[in-house]
């Protein structure tokens, strides 16, 4: 897959090291 970069954004693939901020993320309830 490409890389898509803006000003503000970048979008990419998986990787192993994006699990723990996702989940610490979807934990907190005031994001979800």
């Amino acid at each position: 897959m490409s890389v898509l970069r803006t000003e503000r954004l970048v979008l990419r693939d998986w990787r192993a090291s994006d699990l723990d901020p996702w989940a610490a993320m979807n934990a907190d309830p005031v994001v979800r």
